[in-house]
């Protein structure tokens, strides 16, 4: 047996392995997967693949899949409450990061066009990883984890634009308008594919199902992502950001997690192709010889752009663990530099060793990644032993311990709401806040509140939980609700609960009344019409 059939036997195989050996060492299986690629690559001299090229266009399909199902596991509605972060403080740093990457890059005496795709690359961190990094670890739906991923999701859209532009430089396209129309246009399909995804996606998928046919389900939810990732590229948009923007929209949808269980196996097979073909662009000999420089780089822009994060994160009011959790958990760079650095190579933007330190310093910033991600918990405690975080902050509580109260769980519009209401009717109520800017607004009104995480237990000691006859979560806000419920079940077992959540929300815990919030808008907006028709009717 020979050629692509003997290759592809010989990276799962070694996949197996390699998995084994990270999960040994309580590691993403992807880091498992690298140093396969690494050991199986023409770079070291061992068992190797006879055709990388091959292994390489499996991987770009494995690209797609990986960022398809990538866009089908996140929410959006989850990712609203943090979405100033993600927006505005991504665009910080993305913009700061850029600069300083480009001027480093300069400095060491590349030319303009390849100090500017040099910058473009290192601008974002590896959703994929990170992900993966947290869901190893359990820390997905925590505030931290929450920041995180829509702060890399949004780093993986701004590159967009930047794609964009640097390719119209790199074939000498400096008038505005010539740089500004492929942006424009891109920004329409995606728009466009947005609005029709967002409707055809769903209805297909229902008529699918009607078939009861599991193995036409996964070939369409699998034709879907490809399919619109291969209508992007036609925009000159890479393939995965269609397949991305897919994902997005099918998440959701109804079929959403049907859709991401049925092709679960697939994107892991691709996955395993993905990250070992990633593994055998790696040359060591080359990392030796250029061991200061991608050192340097790595330090600077893998470190660096964690460190702006950080600072990011506490000029938006998160304190605790967030920053550093941002700092330490968003090393790894983005997948998607290795489109940049193909893209720059094949416009000959870069020279070849331009390119190999590209792609050597995003996969050493991925190899290292998940370890720097498991320093956060040990350093955060360590601080906090040697430099102990003042009392809690709680204010405008009373000075004698409240009973039979309400504890609010997120205190975002709804939340202060509901607090001024039962002030009204004479029943108490505390919030706890998670963010500290809000937290100072929520005081300011006259609120009683506490600073800290829900789902920690001292947080729902110091709100008198055991006491308390009603627990409101807002579910829309910065904190895990599921956490919440189990927490404080665990401190008074009788306690009642009510979620206030958007129409749809699954996996609702045992005994929590649930009240979509969006249902009972539309509830009083229909009282308040049928009652001013019965005024206007003659």
């Amino acid at each position: 047996m020979s050629g692509i059939a003997s290759d592809l036997i010989l990276i799962v195989l070694g996949g197996l392995f390699g998995g084994l050996l990270a999960r040994a060492v309580k590691q993403p299986l992807v880091i498992g997967y690298i140093f396969v690629g690494i050991l199986a690559s023409p770079h070291t001299g061992f068992i190797t693949v006879s055709q990388v090229a091959n292994i390489e266009h499996l991987a770009d399909i494995g690209a797609s899949l990986l960022l398809f199902s990538l866009g089908m596991e996140f929410s959006l509605r989850e990712l609203r409450p943090v979405w100033r972060i993600a927006v505005i403080g991504t665009a910080i740093q993305v913009a700061i990061t850029f600069a300083y990457g480009t001027a480093t890059a300069w400095y060491l005496n590349w030319n303009l066009l390849a100090a500017l795709w040099f910058g473009g690359s290192v601008v974002s961190s590896s959703s994929a990883l990170i992900l993966r990094t947290l869901k190893s670890r359990n820390l997905k739906g925590t505030l931290s984890g929450r920041v995180m991923m829509g702060v890399s999701i949004a780093q993986d859209l701004l590159l967009i634009p930047i794609l964009i532009l640097l390719v119209s430089l790199s074939r000498g396209n400096l008038s505005i308008s010539a740089m500004l129309l492929p942006l424009a246009s891109s920004t329409i399909f995606l728009a466009l594919i947005w609005v029709f995804a967002e409707r055809l996606i769903p209805w297909l998928l229902r008529l699918i199902a009607l078939l009861r046919s599991q193995e036409l389900f996964m070939l369409a939810t699998i034709s879907i992502g490809l399919g619109v990732g291969f209508l992007s590229s036609l925009f000159g948009l890479p393939t995965a950001y269609g397949a991305f923007l897919a994902g997005l929209v099918l998440s959701e949808s109804a079929f959403g997690k049907k859709a991401m269980s049925e092709m679960v196996p697939l994107r892991d097979l691709f996955g395993l192709l993905f990250f070992a073909s990633i593994g055998m662009l790696c040359s060591p000999s080359f990392i030796m010889e250029n061991l200061a420089i991608t050192i340097l780089l790595v330090v600077l822009f893998a470190g660096g752009k964690g460190l702006i994060l950080a600072l990011v994160a506490h000029g938006f009011g998160y304190r605790r663990i967030v920053p550093l959790a941002l700092m330490l958990g968003m090393v790894p760079i983005s997948e998607i530099a290795f489109v940049l650095a193909r893209n720059a190579l094949a416009l000959s933007a870069i020279s070849d060793y331009e390119y190999q330190v590209m792609l050597n310093v995003v996969i050493v910033s991925m190899l290292i990644g998940p370890l720097m991600a498991a320093f956060a918990s040990p350093i955060y405690s360590w601080l906090r032993r040697y430099f102990p975080e003042a009392e809690v902050e709680a204010l405008n509580l009373p000075d004698t311990d409240p009973e039979n109260h309400v504890v609010i769980s997120g205190g975002g519009s709804i939340g202060v709401y509901l607090a001024q209401e039962l002030k009204q009717q004479n029943i108490f109520s505390v919030i706890i806040e998670p963010v500290y800017k809000n937290f100072l607004s929520l005081a300011g009104q006259g609120v009683s509140v506490i600073f800290g995480e829900p789902e920690k237990a001292e947080m729902l000691v110091l709100a008198r939980i055991a006491s308390a006859r009603l627990l409101i979560i807002d579910d829309s806000t910065q904190v895990n609700a599921d956490q919440v419920i189990a927490e404080a079940r665990n401190q008074r077992p009788e306690l009642k609960i009510m979620l206030l959540a958007a129409s749809g929300r699954s996996a609702v815990p045992e005994g929590v009344q649930v009240i979509e919030y969006e249902r009972q808008i539309a509830v009083e907006v229909a009282k308040r019409a049928i009652g001013e028709w019965s005024v206007l009717a003659p």
